[in-house]
Parts: C-alpha cells; sequence; structure tokens
C-alpha cells in the first residue's frame, strides 16, 4: 500500500463505490436525491456571495423573523464599558504584549511582526490572527496594567484597517463571532484597572455594532446544512446582545440555542460531532453563555442552561477520568481544533493555572457556575454515552472507546474513520492512542488523520470496515445498520465488541469482527475476518508520542523471535504478543520516517511528533483470526 499518496483511500474507495452503485439500480433515486441536495446547498452558497438579503431565506422561519426585527445603526450608550460586567481578572507581572509571540493555529508569531493582511499557507494560521483568541491567551497570564494600552491600539488598528473590508477572509462569519466574544471578554476584565480613551471606545463601539450586526445577516446556515458554527454564531450574539444591552440581537442568539440544542448535544451532555477536543470548546461555549445570563439577570435563559452546562461538564470531567497530566495523556479522539490548545479549557478547579482559560476568571465565581458537578478530575461513571472508560478489575489496563450509536452520518462533525479503534491506558498513562490530525487541508498529513490507517484499527484492501456515508457516498448508509459496538461485562470484567458487514462493498457475505477482553490483567484482542476472497488486511497499533517508547528490537523469547515483543517505556515493560492463523504475515514497525505518513503523531493542530507504529500485514483468501496480546512485564 503505498501510504505516502494522500488520495489512495479515495480513489480506491470510488472504484469499489462505481461497482456497489451499479450493482443497486434500486438504489439511483437516492443518488438522485443527494445530487439534488448538493445542488441546492451549492445554490444556497451562491446567493450569499451574490446577496446579504437571499441568506436569509435558508435561516429557519422562526429566526428568520427574528432577525428581520433588526435594522442597522443601532447605537450604545455612551456608558456602554461602565456597564459591563467583571470577569474578576486581576494584573500581576505578566509579559508585555510587545515582548510575547502570538499563539497562531500552527506556529507563533513575534508580536512586531502581526500583519492584518498576510496570507498564511495554512488559512487556519490567518483565521487564528483575526480571530483575537490568542489575547485571552495573553490575558491569562496576568500581565501588568500598563501594558493594557497596547493591546487596546491593538483593536483600533485591526478596527482601522480590517474593519470596512469585509470581503477578506476575516469576515468569515465563524472568525466574527469568535472576535466579538473574545474583544467583550477582554473588555469585561480589564475595565477596573484603565481608563479606556474616548477615541478608542468610540471606535469599538461602532465595530462591536456593525459586527453584531453583520453576523445576524450571515448565520452560517447552508440550505439545511448547518453545525457547531451556528451554536458559536448564537455564543456571540447572545453574549453581546446581553452585555451591550440589545434585546433583539440577544434574542435571535437565544433563540437559536433554544432549537438546535437538542439536535447537537445529547442528553448526558455528549457533543454530537465526534470529537473530544471540541467537547471541550463548545462546553467552555455554553459555560461563557450561562456566566451572560446570569450577570445580566436573564434568569429564564439561565435555568435552561444550567442543567446542560452541568451534563457537559461531567461529560468532559469523564473524559479527563484518572489522568494527572491531562496535557499530554488527555484522549484526543476525533479533529484537534485549531482555536485553542487542547487543555486551554478544562472545567476542573485544580487545572486552572495560568495561561488557560482560567486565567481570565476570578476562579470562585466561574467554579460557581458548574455546580452539580465534582470539582475533581474524576467525572461520573454514566457520564456519557458517546464517551467510555472500561478497565480491568485488577486496574492493570483502562480502554477508552468511543460509542456512537443510531449514526445518521458516518463519520459525525468532526470524527474520523475510527470504527474498531480504541486507546490504551494504564492506570494514568496512554499507551495506544490515536493519532490526531495534522490540518485541514487537502493535503497528505490532514487526510492521512482522519483516515482508518491513523487509528488502532484494521483495513481491508487498504480502505476502511466502515466507509464514510458523507457526500457522495450517500448509498453506503445501509451500512451502518450493520456495524454495531457492544458491550458487557461479566464478574466485573468488561468485553467489547466490534461487527460489521460494511466490507461486503469488496466482496460478498465478507465480515469483520473484533473482540476486545481482559484476562487476569491481560488485554486480548482478536480479529475475525470470514469470507474473503483473496483480501489484504492490516492492522495498526499506534503508541503514544512519549519519547520513551523504544522500538523493540529484540524478541522475549528466541522460540517466539517472530512474535513476542517487549514494549518499554522506561521504568515501566510490556509484552505484546502475535498470534495469527496466516503464516505469511508481516511486521513492520515506523518511527519518525520522512518517506511514511506512520510513524508520527499530532498531538495540537499544526504540530508533529516522531512516535511508535506497528503495522501488521496480512494476504489471505480464507478465514482469518489474529490475535494480539499485550500485558505489564
Amino acid at each position: 500500500m503505498n501510504l505516502s499518496n494522500p488520495n489512495y483511500d479515495k480513489i480506491n474507495e470510488l472504484k469499489y463505490y462505481f461497482k456497489f452503485c451499479l450493482q443497486r439500480p434500486s438504489a439511483w433515486p437516492q443518488l438522485v436525491n443527494y445530487i439534488l441536495k448538493r445542488y441546492l446547498r451549492l445554490r444556497g452558497r451562491l446567493f450569499h456571495l451574490l446577496s446579504h438579503k437571499n441568506r436569509l431565506y435558508n435561516y429557519p422561519l422562526e429566526i428568520r423573523k427574528e432577525v428581520q426585527k433588526i435594522a442597522p445603526g443601532f447605537c450604545l450608550t455612551d456608558n456602554w464599558i461602565d456597564q459591563l460586567p467583571s470577569t474578576g481578572w486581576a494584573p500581576a507581572q505578566g509579559p508585555s504584549l510587545q515582548d510575547w509571540s502570538i499563539p497562531l493555529a500552527t506556529y507563533s508569531l513575534p508580536f512586531d511582526q502581526l500583519n492584518w493582511f498576510k496570507d498564511e499557507p495554512d488559512q487556519e494560521d490567518t483565521f487564528a490572527s483575526h480571530r483575537f483568541i490568542w489575547l485571552l491567551r495573553w490575558l491569562s497570564l496576568n500581565p501588568s496594567k500598563e501594558y493594557l494600552a497596547i493591546a487596546d491600539a491593538t483593536l483600533q488598528d485591526w478596527i482601522e484597517q480590517i474593519g470596512p473590508q469585509k470581503h477578506l477572509p476575516a469576515w468569515e462569519t465563524y472568525s466574527a463571532s469568535e472576535r466579538v466574544v473574545n474583544w467583550l471578554l477582554y473588555l469585561c476584565a480589564t475595565k477596573n484597572y484603565r481608563n479606556l480613551n474616548a477615541q478608542i471606545a468610540q471606535t469599538i463601539a461602532i465595530s462591536l455594532q456593525e459586527h453584531l450586526f453583520y453576523i445576524t445577516q450571515q448565520l452560517e446556515y447552508y440550505d439545511n446544512f448547518y453545525n457547531n458554527h451556528i451554536l458559536n454564531n448564537a455564543r456571540s450574539l447572545y453574549i453581546g446582545g446581553r452585555l451591550l444591552q440589545l434585546p433583539l440581537i440577544a434574542n435571535v442568539g437565544r433563540i437559536i440555542f433554544q432549537k438546535h440544542i437538542r439536535e447537537m448535544i445529547d442528553e448526558k451532555g455528549a457533543l454530537l460531532e465526534d470529537s473530544s477536543h471540541y467537547q471541550l470548546l463548545l462546553t467552555r461555549t455554553f459555560i461563557e453563555v450561562l456566566w451572560a445570563a446570569q450577570v445580566t439577570g436573564d434568569k429564564d435563559f439561565a435555568h435552561v442552561l444550567e442543567p446542560i452546562v452541568q451534563a457537559m461538564t461531567n461529560c468532559c470531567l469523564y473524559l479527563g477520568k484518572g489522568l494527572s497530566d491531562l496535557r499530554d495523556h488527555f484522549p484526543r479522539v476525533g479533529d484537534v481544533s485549531p482555536d485553542a490548545p487542547t487543555l486551554w479549557f478544562y472545567p476542573d478547579i485544580r487545572f486552572s493555572q495560568k495561561g488557560t482559560w482560567w486565567g481570565i476568571w476570578d476562579v470562585e465565581t466561574m467554579s460557581s457556575l458548574i455546580k452539580g458537578t465534582t470539582a475533581t478530575n474524576e467525572g461520573s461513571e454514566t457520564a456519557s454515552t458517546e464517551w467510555r472508560w472500561l478497565s480491568t478489575t485488577d486496574n492493570n489496563f483502562r480502554v477508552f472507546v468511543h460509542t456512537p450509536q443510531n449514526l445518521k452520518t458516518y463519520p459525525r462533525g468532526h470524527g474520523h474513520l475510527d470504527f474498531g479503534g480504541f486507546l490504551l491506558y494504564d492506570e494514568s498513562s496512554p499507551i495506544l492512542v490515536d493519532r490526531g490530525r495534522s490540518s485541514y487541508k487537502p493535503e497528505r498529513l490532514g487526510l492521512y488523520g482522519i483516515s482508518a490507517r491513523a487509528h488502532n484499527t484494521a483495513m481491508i484492501n487498504g480502505l476502511p470496515l466502515v466507509p464514510s456515508c458523507i457526500g457522495p457516498f450517500v448509498l453506503y448508509k445501509e451500512y451502518l445498520n450493520k456495524s454495531t459496538i457492544k458491550i458487557d461485562i461479566e464478574d466485573g470484567s468488561p468485553q467489547l465488541s466490534w461487527y460489521t458487514k460494511a466490507v461486503n462493498r469488496l466482496g460478498r457475505s465478507l465480515s469483520w469482527e473484533r473482540n476486545l477482553s481482559f484476562h487476569s490483567g491481560e488485554l486480548e484482542i482478536e480479529d475475525i475476518v470470514s469470507n474473503p476472497n483473496q483480501i489484504a488486511l492490516i492492522i495498526n497499533s499506534h503508541l503514544h508520542w512519549a519519547p520513551e517508547f523504544l522500538i523493540p528490537t529484540s524478541p522475549l523469547y528466541e522460540a517466539e523471535a517472530r512474535n513476542s515483543f517487549v514494549i518499554e517505556r522506561p521504568p515501566k515493560k510490556y509484552i505484546l504478543k502475535i498470534e495469527c492463523s496466516e503464516t505469511n504475515y508481516q511486521l513492520d514497525w515506523f518511527k519518525g520516517s520522512f518517506t511514511d505518513l506512520h510513524g508520527w503523531h499530532f498531538s495540537e493542530y499544526g504540530h508533529k511528533i516522531p512516535a511508535l507504529t506497528l503495522q501488521i500485514s496480512i494476504q489471505t483468501s480464507q478465514k482469518c483470526t489474529l490475535k494480539f496480546n499485550i500485558c505489564p512485564l
């Protein structure tokens, strides 16, 4: 398999999909329906480009009616800054903005090199400079109050240079929404520590008015398609409307939340976009909205938000359950957002150090917003039906698995092609992990991160076990009902199984099954492929990026030189044993190779680290069973 070719999966999947469609004339109307929907979506985007007014026709009716009540040119009061609530932030002896490097998505930029018109190679870096979350990250370091004037002047400079040029990427709606909230939180945090120049205050006031009206006209609805971006639009409208006393603006944000919360967040608080990092970011969003509701006296909406915030917070705490080093050990499943580091926000007061989201708030006030949750990083055993921790009774190993059920699409939102995958930990440290995602660009590393190859799962003929059913692959949806994830617990020991017939698209009656179980502190993984017709089976295992992991070069026993290894992560050692019904399997180790995609890890967006990957390759034309055992030495 040519791992260096980013289009390998897509080319092969299209080949099989063409055959798949030809064999199913009865499904052709479904494909035609997809093409028509795609046309309508493209038309919606064209309407947006050609006319702001036409964009409103993509809005749900109740939201369109509220937006049409808003006229441009509304004004803020002269003392609008004095009326802002405080976040409880206090200055100290943190760095000057001029001596600080601005963290973008993939690298940090010295402040004196900030250029609003620079077109970055990765567009996420361009967006990051204009979204101003970097301003809050600087503020969280508690700089001295005399440095605030530099930040104020930076805001004014952006407004004067970029404010009128709404054709630039900086005015993409998500970026405009981020900018409104980040500016307002900065002003709320710093209002008590300097008198803002009247001219700058007026300039910012006019720009905030323009931003909020612009967002109401540019909500991220495209035909019937929307995602978490619409919640971010609502966040800016609600927080901006409440803090600036613009009730019509705030009401649009409130209605959007009430309409879409239950479509995107389940009753246990899990964001239905299959990303643990986005779970953290959206929880932060809802906590900030709850804060705005409480400090501005919107008691009814605060009452609606409180149980949602508690459930989402519990879900986040559950993700970090039992982990002492969340920065390196937090379970990263699905996409990693370019907006902020993974642990910019984590809802545990014990992780409220400088340089995190907690640094812009009074900790006691903010922690009171997540009342009803445990203020530790243990979370609840039933925190989520999406994310599950499974552990042995003797606590040697823990398995983290994403278990989405009843999917309408696969993968969802920011999810990956990870069916059959899992993360393996010992008492507190990761052993096997997902590789993350390097970028959202259609380049080799970005595509690798979302593919099955970057996860602890199997592939057949170079393709994922369960195919993507989004976009043109809509006909594959029939396979979602033929793919299951089951968890059983016997005598206190969990057993996890995956089963799918989605691989039928590669050959009739073909099926794949994986069983994961614990036996006396040993983890056993068994893969079974039934009714193959000359297939290539590949199973990947990705070790954590810790540099202490060494490539196994010597077998445990000479008699088992081919299938037994000692994996070392000093001071710990693990025995890895492989048994296969086929004798012609091949083992390959990768770490930091520049010729293969395997051997790299992406702990944060745009950052890669050398890491060990084991690839097991099997050619078979009969039923094949492979067992993979791991236990402490």
